[in-house]
């Protein structure tokens, strides 16, 4: 994966650990005065980073399978910092969301952005990748633990209702894929005890209809957007590799 990324991209990719991370593997895309793609992993003892550094591999695939004139940057577009300020003036909404405004803008569209590529990723390494089987088994399974902690009403109650449902749906989308692939009903068990299951479903279904080539990748967050009622929260700006002040 690692080559593939460098081969496709033209760029190397640099690997470093970082211990203060909040995430497992991030990665910082190769751009103007940046001339690698820099993936970092939180090291976690007893396990391998592998399966995080291919994952992150996989978004550099991912964009640059397509042409240049078709590759982009997901960012908050104006409109989701107008909006979440109107759902955040619900005065039923505690104080400490309310102030974290960027925020929920910013965790809502990371979500929106990475679980439906990230699955397509996720589908490739199953495949093409059978020897990180057992990590990548591991890492989901902790996703999905993580995932399950935020249903707990306390933590519903707390945001918008938008948020919550679209946090919600995606995270359900996320269990009935990994419930499909692993063949164990019992991962939606949580999102069907709080009739959130068909939510997952819906947007599942169009993952599987849509065809699966990095091309469709744009149109396939646009359908999920559309469907949790958050298109206009974000533009698609164009990514340009030797971009001097991207």
């Amino acid at each position: 994966m690692l080559s593939r990324a460098e081969a496709l991209s033209g760029r190397p990719v640099r690997v470093r650990e970082d211990p203060s991370l909040a995430l497992l593997a991030t990665i910082q895309m190769a751009r103007g005065a940046a001339p690698m793609h820099m993936i970092s992993y939180k090291p976690v003892p007893g396990s391998r980073p592998d399966y995080h550094i291919c994952y992150q591999c996989g978004f550099i695939i991912r964009l640059f399978e397509n042409p240049p004139d078709k590759r982009f940057d997901f960012r908050p577009s104006d409109t989701a910092s107008s909006e979440m300020e109107r759902l955040l003036a619900d005065p039923s909404i505690p104080a400490p969301a309310r102030a974290a405004k960027d925020m929920l803008v910013n965790g809502i569209l990371t979500q929106l952005r990475s679980i439906p590529i990230g699955l397509r990723i996720d589908d490739l390494l199953w495949s093409a990748c059978p020897d990180l089987r057992g990590d990548q088994i591991a890492s989901a399974n902790l996703q999905l633990r993580q995932n399950t902690a935020t249903l707990a009403p306390h933590i519903r109650k707390s945001f918008p209702q938008q948020i919550v449902n679209g946090n919600t749906a995606m995270n359900a989308a996320f269990a009935a894929f990994w419930s499909e692939k692993l063949s164990d009903a019992s991962i939606t068990l949580p999102y069907r005890s709080i009739g959130a299951q068909q939510s997952g479903m819906d947007l599942l279904q169009v993952y599987a209809t849509l065809g699966s080539e990095a091309a469709r990748d744009w149109e396939l967050v646009d359908s999920w957007a559309r469907i949790l009622g958050f298109s206009g929260w974000y533009d698609w700006v164009p990514y340009r590799l030797d971009a001097v002040n991207a």
